[in-house]
């Protein structure tokens, strides 16, 4: 089951596999309307914050943050096996991230 390391290794993969590849565009979609609300919020002097539910292994938070970089992102799940793979994300993004700030 989802409460274990093994299905947090492979859950991408069976992801993309279930939605035969598309796991990403179907989440990309969902960017759309947040990037077209934070350009409608009235008051930008605080950052935007988003909650993600059962964020899985953090993959559509990097998605949020590579379009909408100021904001505060918390992402929560009932897993705390999906939780250290969302961590593991977030450290990579992260450096990425840092490294191609730096170019």
């Amino acid at each position: 089951g989802w409460m274990s390391t093994d299905s947090a290794n492979v859950y991408e993969t069976s992801t993309e596999t279930l939605f035969l590849g598309r796991q990403d565009a179907m989440q990309r979609l969902s960017l759309a309307p947040l990037v077209q609300y934070s350009k409608l919020r009235k008051d930008k002097s605080k950052p935007m914050k988003i909650l993600e539910v059962a964020c899985g292994t953090g993959r559509f938070m990097t998605f949020i943050r590579d379009n909408l970089p100021d904001t505060e992102c918390t992402a929560v799940d009932l897993s705390p096996f999906y939780l250290d793979k969302a961590r593991d994300n977030d450290t990579y993004w992260r450096k990425t991230r840092r490294q191609a700030d730096n170019l």
